[in-house]
């Protein structure tokens, strides 16, 4: 009796951890892709959340005003307010969730250390700048 229950637990944590995924990539999903960007990857964060990185072909003194401004202004039309905002970051939160853009530059940064890879694609040879979008529980 007691396996049952222990696995009726262990059922419910791992449904409850994809739920969590499913709605973070729900989120992602409703703000969109920024203009000229691919994905590359996306992954889960070992706190649970979820990222997904791109590639544009944007020149690189256009492609970070590019996208900060795309996803500002997604984010504060779904009344998000701002946590932090610096050259290679902005963070933004509502209620107990955060989304936070990272500016990576032209090289690929890679996968996150201790992120769960979900699905790849190369990156195209025109790639120029690599940034990330990630949705997570606030910390």
């Amino acid at each position: 009796m007691w396996l049952l229950s222990f696995l009726t637990v262990i059922g419910i944590v791992a449904a409850s951890a994809q739920t969590t995924v499913g709605s973070y990539r729900t989120l992602l999903d409703s703000l969109g892709s920024a203009p000229r960007t691919v994905l590359i990857r996306e992954y889960e964060l070992e706190r649970g959340g979820l990222g997904r990185q791109y590639v544009t072909d944007l020149p690189l003194d256009e492609a970070p005003t590019t996208v900060t401004l795309f996803y500002r202004e997604k984010l504060f039309a779904q009344r998000w307010q701002t946590l932090e905002e610096h050259a290679a970051v902005s963070c933004y939160a509502k209620e107990d969730i955060t989304v936070t853009v990272l500016r990576a530059g032209p090289s690929d940064p890679g996968l996150p250390p201790k992120a769960r890879l979900l699905r790849s694609a190369t990156p195209p040879v025109d790639a120029k700048f690599f940034f990330a979008i990630e949705a997570g529980p606030r910390q």
